[in-house]
């Protein structure tokens, strides 16, 4: 899928920045659960 031709410029970004957000997430997660003394992933 070519998100560039059909998405604005604007919509493109705010995807882009989910994206990203969404893989800190993933990794602040697993290094929570990997560690016992690790934040709480509920907070």
């Amino acid at each position: 899928m070519r998100e560039n031709t059909i998405l604005p410029l604007g919509v493109r970004e705010d995807l882009n920045y989910k994206r990203s957000f969404g893989n800190q997430i993933r990794e602040v997660t697993m290094q929570a659960f990997s560690s016992p003394y690790g934040a709480d992933p509920r907070s």
